[in-house]
């Protein structure tokens, strides 16, 4: 990712998903970010869990992350 100042940020996002009755895809991730030191450092220190539904076709996407206090 490139945030709006610049910065990058690279993503893994690991997880699991299986079919659901329409053939889409839906699971759970734990997403984690590698980024440097400054405004957005607090994304490596920071512990995030998400959704992940994609199409049966494989041409959407839709990945809610939610950051764990």
């Amino acid at each position: 990712l490139r945030t709006h100042d610049g910065t990058l940020i690279s993503v893994t996002n690991p997880g699991e998903a299986a079919p659901d009755a329409n053939g889409d895809f839906v699971g759970r991730t734990s997403p984690r970010f590698e980024v440097a030191d400054g405004p957005h450092g607090w994304l490596r220190r920071s512990t995030f869990v998400g959704t992940l539904k994609t199409n049966a076709e494989g041409t959407r996407a839709r990945i809610e992350v939610y950051r764990v206090a």
